[in-house]
């Protein structure tokens, strides 16, 4: 079975494509799919618009699709369980160290949140907690 693409247009109309699959990843997406008539077989052939992220965050998120495109969603106990172990994967803490400035990090959290991604909300929290781990206030302005 051919794999089922999907297009997504970022704010500054910038195009990406994602696996249907990893809308199981974000809730917007697999609720919006579901609200538009898109079921098991039928997909859009238009990119689907997302107004509210920019280029640079969305290739954040769609890069994270793709590196855990095998991977099934946590459930919200596995999450729960695992809540205080802060580990990030190497890969992860590798896409992330790209976001920088801090407002590149900032935007890429507010469209995790926004597409409901609670396993990308996950690792970016356990992310942000590391790094902001035996800093100050003095250290941030």
């Amino acid at each position: 079975m051919a794999s089922e693409i999907v297009k997504l247009s970022s704010l500054d109309r910038k195009k990406f494509e994602v696996q249907k699959k990893d809308f199981q990843k974000a809730n917007l997406l697999k609720t919006m799919m579901s609200d538009l008539g898109f079921d098991d077989d039928a997909l859009p052939e238009e990119a689907i618009p997302m107004p509210s992220i920019a280029a640079e965050a969305l290739e954040a998120i769609v890069d994270w699709l793709r590196m855990h495109e095998g991977e099934e969603p946590r459930s919200e106990d596995d999450r729960q369980t695992h809540r205080f172990n802060r580990n990030v994967a190497m890969e992860d803490t590798e896409l992330l160290d790209k976001q920088e400035p801090r407002l590149k990090l900032a935007a890429v959290i507010n469209a995790a949140y926004y597409l409901e991604m609670p396993d990308f909300i996950d690792t970016l929290v356990k992310y942000t907690a590391n790094n902001l781990e035996g800093k100050t206030i003095k250290v941030y302005p």
